[in-house]
């Protein structure tokens, strides 16, 4: 039996180039992407842009 995982974090904005997490930050793929989207969603201002400001 094949089992796959997601882990889903509900969080406010991501530091992208944080040396601890750059490596690691999601990648949206072409299938499930979103208008400009490269990881993630920020749904409060309706934007690509998950970043830090």
């Amino acid at each position: 039996m094949l089992v796959k995982e997601l882990l889903v974090v509900v969080d406010s904005l991501i530091q992208w180039d944080h040396p601890d997490l750059a490596k690691s930050v999601y990648a949206a793929g072409k299938a499930n992407k979103l208008p400009g989207e490269v990881s993630g969603w920020d749904f409060v201002d309706n934007a690509p842009d998950t970043r830090i400001r």
